[in-house]
């Protein structure tokens, strides 16, 4: 009895045949989907087609289990054939760095989990027969990273849903961590750290206490020096706030609360005002 299914679409394939002999004459067979009972000669062969038709050089639809055999009992085959394209895995780096080794990618061929590349391969990784519609995965970030410094990617999954070359973007980064306080009001503001990362604009949200962010090496960051509020109210700071991400890099940032302050006089005998109008720390006695 054989029958066969196929796993990943079939569309565009053409069923196996079966060839076998049965009272001494030769014959073939289409096989179904539902289960048929062929008699064959005991002691003949037989043999089905292990890749299907409609295959082309990229793209097919095969088994992986034994498609010939001797009749010598009775017996059942249900053949699985999958869906493949061929994929080569490949990798880039930018922004640098020689620590990082090459990555691997685990893929699913035949429904079996498999591996390719790894620490001393070269991109590309290697070509491969890949299930259709199978997930990917490419190690990240990549080996050879440490706790401040990593070489990650933001598309190190993905679905083979096509024939062709899977290329996987590492960006060299670097551990930026920001410890911010806000002292004057127990209304703490979220302050926004703009850069970049994998490649892509980035924005940040800096709160209360030790804020961590992997930002892309060379990349520009910033911070605002002043958060306005109110009118005549704001959060300013005289720390750095702005630099290049040259390799990890730590920022204290101590934001005060700070009042607008309108100082004038009216005294027709004149005089001088000791404290000239602007901004003052919450608490500042001005005179």
């Amino acid at each position: 009895t054989f029958s066969y299914s196929i796993s990943g679409g079939s569309t565009g394939s053409l069923a196996p045949t079966l060839t076998y002999v049965s009272n001494g004459v030769p014959l073939t067979a289409t096989l179904n989907a539902t289960a048929v009972t062929y008699n064959l000669d005991k002691g003949s062969a037989w043999s089905v087609s292990q890749i299907l038709g409609g295959s082309t050089v990229t793209g097919r639809w095969e088994t992986d289990q034994v498609t010939t055999g001797v009749a010598t009992t009775a017996q059942t085959v249900a053949f699985v054939y999958y869906h493949q394209f061929l994929v080569s895995f490949s990798f880039s780096v930018s922004g640098g760095g020689v620590a990082y080794s090459a990555p691997s990618v685990t893929y699913l061929s035949f429904g079996s989990s498999q591996t390719v590349g790894g620490p001393t391969a070269q991109s590309p990784l290697g070509s491969v027969w890949a299930d259709a519609g199978s997930r990917y995965n490419y190690t990240n970030p990549l080996p050879g990273s440490s706790s401040d410094e990593r070489w990650n990617s933001a598309g190190a999954a993905g679905t083979v849903d096509a024939p062709g070359t899977i290329t996987t973007a590492y960006y060299n980064q670097y551990l930026l961590t920001v410890d911010a306080s806000f002292v004057g009001s127990g209304i703490f503001p979220s302050v926004e750290l703009r850069s970049t990362s994998a490649g892509s604009p980035f924005l940040g949200t800096v709160i209360q206490g030790t804020n961590s962010f992997w930002l892309d090496s060379d990349s520009s960051y910033s911070l605002p020096q002043t958060i306005s509020l109110s009118e005549g109210e704001r959060w300013a700071t005289n720390g750095t706030t702005t630099g290049t991400v040259a390799g990890p890099l730590s920022i204290a940032l101590d934001y005060q609360y700070e009042y607008y302050v309108s100082i004038g006089a009216n005294n027709p005998d004149g005089g001088t005002i000791s404290e000239p109008s602007g901004w003052y720390l919450h608490g500042t006695s001005v005179q």
